[in-house]
């Protein structure tokens, strides 16, 4: 079995597509995750004692599990929300896929 970890946070929705790319290409960059996506949403939830309906991009990560907990502190740095949502599943895939992100993820 190989195990990675898929990562889920989500930015605001106006944002634009610039803007969202370049916050997860970052990652991809230093290292800390080996591809991401994105996509639009609609979201609904409490803040403040209110609910909200907003637009928000979803976006999702993906790592190995060694560097997990790196790629959340990244995330929970660099995200222009005051508490931000980031969940993550561990996950199993292929050995193709999980050798091709050994190698993108060298140190």
């Amino acid at each position: 079995m190989y195990n990675i970890a898929v990562v889920t946070t989500t930015l605001p929705g106006n944002l634009s597509d610039n803007d969202v790319m370049k916050f997860r290409s970052s990652p991809i960059e230093q290292g800390l995750c080996a591809c991401s996506q994105s996509q639009r949403i609609d979201s609904s939830y409490m803040w403040n004692g209110e609910l909200q309906h907003d637009a928000e991009w979803r976006i999702t990560l993906k790592t190995t599990l060694s560097k997990l907990e790196h790629l959340i502190a990244y995330l929970d740095q660099a995200h222009p929300y005051d508490i931000p949502q980031i969940v993550y599943n561990k996950e199993t895939t292929t050995q193709a896929y999980y050798s091709w992100m050994l190698e993108t993820l060298v140190d």
